[in-house]
């Protein structure tokens, strides 16, 4: 899961779980996230510490024809 604000972080979901936090806190923060895999949240962080101008700018990832497609917000 990727939070799409990073400053609207409260905690990660998996963290929120194992400290047996309610439902409604755990979908609140769920709801703040994108669905990655692990490969395209690993290249979207890379890119970002690479061209810190599109932070927060790109919300998903898609594979086409074996290419990494950017989708902007």
């Amino acid at each position: 899961l990727h939070h799409r604000d990073p400053k609207e972080k409260e905690s990660t979901v998996r963290k929120m779980i194992t400290d047996d936090l309610s439902f409604k806190r755990i979908k609140a923060e769920y709801d703040k996230c994108a669905l990655l895999c692990s490969n395209c949240h690993r290249m979207l962080h890379h890119m970002w510490r690479t061209m810190p101008e599109l932070e927060g700018k790109v919300i998903k990832c898609v594979f086409e024809n074996g290419e990494l497609i950017l989708c902007k917000k």
